[in-house]
Order: C-alpha cells, then sequence, then structure tokens
C-alpha cells in the first residue's frame, strides 16, 4: 500500500464481514490510513484464501483507495 498511499504513519483494519467453509475464507474490511505529512485515506478492500489440502491455494485481493477531504 506504501506505493498508492505514500508513507504511512498509521493503519486501522475494520472488518466488515467474514465468511468462511472448508473451501476458503472471504473477508470484507475498510482500512484507515494516516500518512506522515498529515494526509487520510480510507481502503475499501475484500480479500479471498482458497484451501486445497489444509494449504492455501489461492489469494485474491481487490481494494479501493478513497482520499479524506479534512473537515473546514
Amino acid at each position: 500500500m506504501k506505493e498508492q498511499i505514500g508513507s504511512i504513519a498509521s493503519m486501522r483494519y475494520e472488518i466488515i464481514r467474514r465468511v468462511s467453509d472448508a473451501g476458503g475464507l472471504f473477508q470484507q474490511h475498510v482500512v484507515h490510513v494516516e500518512t506522515a505529512d498529515g494526509g487520510r485515506a480510507i481502503v475499501h478492500a475484500a480479500v479471498y484464501f482458497g484451501f486445497e489440502g489444509g494449504l492455501v491455494s489461492r489469494i485474491e485481493e481487490y481494494a479501493n483507495a478513497v482520499p479524506v477531504t479534512p473537515a473546514p
């Protein structure tokens, strides 16, 4: 995420939904980011881990970063 957002001072994950079964795990979350220069962004993201034979066989990740405008 550093390449997309810059110098990250802090990150906090807010898990919205998590669903799992024997074949995999899906998680939807929001990442709240603050940069070293005081900028803020939120990243809406989802990740899927597929499992086969007790090992991770597939990883998919989707993310959309949104800058947060400071309040006036």
